[in-house]
């Protein structure tokens, strides 16, 4: 589990699922950890989150919003919010918003390495964003959407 300085250097992207309560979705390496366990790779995760629900995108979006809201804690410590609980307040029509989301708590919380800063193009290791392809553009399925799925 990351320490709460750690967690400061990254505010977080908002969200907002079915309950209409905006919360915010951290990428810390426990949210990595709790990613890969879920899904098996980061790589795998990206390649998810590009894909349309015809492959494994819901997967994806599901593990990395449980992973982002992980921070969040209930009053016995344990994290508020499980797979189960995650699954049960996502909504299909927003599958989109909740990538862009991911995608901007990607950018936030997994800082670019200093090689690929100074290649100006990122490796498949030190690509910043999920989003990202290997020219530095963004899939066309999250252009122009908001971090917000609530509207």
């Amino acid at each position: 589990m990351s320490s709460n300085g750690t967690r400061l250097l990254a505010a977080g992207i908002e969200v907002t699922l079915k309950d209409g309560v905006p919360r915010r979705l951290i990428i810390d390496m426990e949210a990595l950890a709790v990613i890969e366990e879920r899904i098996g790779s980061l790589s795998a995760y990206v390649e998810g989150l590009r894909r349309d629900v015809r492959g494994r995108m819901v997967s994806s979006v599901l593990a990395g919003l449980e992973a982002g809201l992980r921070h969040l804690r209930d009053p016995n410590g344990e994290p508020a919010f499980n797979r189960k609980r995650v699954a049960q307040l996502m909504e299909f029509d927003h599958l989109t918003d909740y990538v862009v989301a991911l995608d901007k708590a990607w950018d936030e919380g997994v800082p670019m390495s200093e090689e690929a800063s100074a290649e100006g193009k990122a490796s498949s290791r030190a690509r910043r964003s999920p989003g990202q392809s290997s020219t530095g553009e963004r899939p066309s399925p999250t252009d122009g959407a908001t971090a917000s799925s609530g509207g």
